[in-house]
């Protein structure tokens, strides 16, 4: 199993780093932490001069939207909530019928206290949330979407809390 890597921006140095992981088969870029809104939703490798990897950098500090592409079948990120009421979003196009299971959970040495989760339509309009039905003050929804679409999961903290999280999508 490969070790999952977040990368800290794609400057001078960051480029080098993200050339690295790439070329190593026991590490896995999972994410990229953006200084520059400009940079935001574009592919790393792109960014890094080596072609597209299917890694967008991402979450802005100060900015209190990160939006990401999760795939419905099962797929997870690592990210960071940096200050209170920040919420990342993740797009993610589910099957009518299927049941899913949904989870944002604290991770890490400064894991995010008390993980919140939203799922939002198409049209942004909440659907349904939760706060603590995972493991401790974990966040975790079973969900059946009733027609296929998209769909937004939104990974925050309750209380201010700050900290790095996990966001999971598993097909059941």
């Amino acid at each position: 199993m490969a070790i999952r890597v977040v990368q800290w921006t794609t400057g001078n140095v960051g480029k080098q780093a993200v050339q690295a992981v790439v070329g190593r088969p026991d590490l896995e870029l999972v994410g990229c932490y953006a200084w520059s809104g400009d940079k935001v939703g574009q592919d790393v490798g792109e960014l890094c001069g080596i072609g597209p990897i299917g890694v967008t950098d991402t979450d802005v500090p100060g900015n209190p939207g990160t939006d990401e592409n999760l795939i419905g079948a099962d797929d997870q990120r690592l990210s960071r909530i940096d200050m209170p009421d920040d919420q990342d979003f993740y797009r993610v196009e589910l099957e009518a019928g299927v049941t899913y299971v949904i989870e944002v959970s604290g991770e890490g040495q400064n894991p995010l206290a008390d993980p919140f989760l939203t799922i939002y339509n198409a049209a942004g309009e909440r659907v349904t949330s939760d706060d603590d039905s995972g493991d401790g003050l974990d966040a975790r929804l079973r969900f059946t979407p009733e027609s296929s679409d998209v769909f937004y999961i939104g990974a925050s903290g309750l209380g201010g809390s700050t900290g790095w999280y996990q966001v999971s999508v598993v097909r059941r």
